[in-house]
């Protein structure tokens, strides 16, 4: 049998939520204001990330992408921080016998 051709296989399109997962996550980590310039505009219309604010008058694009990056980056740093708040949580309320046997703790 002839091994399949692995050259030949068509490479998937990411789809709308493959790229804004990956594009939330750049954000979340982003050094901002220094990696403004990182994320472009279309990319951000893109994940309808960029209409979901309205630029004043007198604000000028970059300061508005700014903004739009630093909202971003709050909201997905807020929900990292809430799930890791919710795991610790649950921790907190395990409770293991043998992790008490081996701090010498008497048993419940």
């Amino acid at each position: 049998m002839k091994p399949p051709n692995l050259t030949s296989q068509a490479t998937k399109t990411p789809t709308l939520d493959t790229i804004k997962i990956r594009l939330l996550s750049g954000i979340r980590e982003a050094k901002l204001p220094e990696d403004t310039n990182t994320f472009s505009e279309s990319e951000l219309r893109e994940v309808r990330l960029w209409d979901k604010y309205r630029r004043p008058p007198d604000m000028s694009e970059r300061s508005f992408k700014l903004l739009i990056l630093l909202c971003t980056q709050n909201d997905e740093l807020r929900q990292d921080r809430d799930a890791w708040r919710g795991r610790l949580e649950e921790l907190e309320d395990y409770h293991s016998r043998s992790r008490d046997k081996l701090r010498g703790e008497p048993e419940a």
